[in-house]
């Protein structure tokens, strides 16, 4: 198991080999409970696109796709709705549906493409001296006012070093 900021700039290539660029966002779809997709941009190529979640492979080193799976245009305009960037998810603030705070969301732990846990930070000395809490899903989460409004039987189940 991974963090899904773990992806950003990780290089992608083509069931061929060849480079088409690397990872600049990841696109999360909490309906589905699992990274929705990824942004893939070729700086020297000037191009860029997402990437469906269903068609990336995972290797160590690199993300392997196939080339004509980059979606474009209008289609990435498409592709994009009811996904928020991880940049998004880590403004939001996890509570309990009483209004109990469980921390701010620092990461995601994803195992491939599926949604594990959220990563939860109580702000950088809680991080440093007893690390991050861990809130596993499934969860039923509701996304509205940047909150994720978890049922009040929600645990944290661990304290995990940040890593960072």
């Amino acid at each position: 198991m991974k963090r899904a900021s773990d992806l950003l700039g990780m290089p992608v290539t083509d069931t061929s080999g060849d480079s088409i660029g690397v990872v600049e966002e990841v696109l999360v779809d909490f309906s589905r409970e699992r990274i929705g997709g990824l942004f893939i941009a070729d700086k020297a190529a000037g191009e860029s696109g997402y990437i469906a979640s269903e068609d990336i492979a995972f290797s160590p080193d690199t993300l392997v796709v196939p080339t004509d799976a980059i979606v474009q245009g209008d289609g990435a305009v498409i592709f994009r709705q009811g996904k928020l960037t991880l940049e998004e998810v880590r403004r939001l603030v996890a509570a309990t549906d009483s209004g109990r705070r469980l921390g701010n969301v620092a990461d995601l732990i994803v195992e491939n493409t599926q949604l594990v846990a959220l990563e939860l930070s109580d702000g950088l000395l809680q991080d440093v001296f007893a690390g991050r809490n861990i809130l596993p899903l499934p969860i039923f989460a509701d996304i509205a006012a940047e909150k994720i409004i978890v049922p009040e039987g929600a645990r944290l189940i661990a304290h995990e070093s940040s890593g960072e």
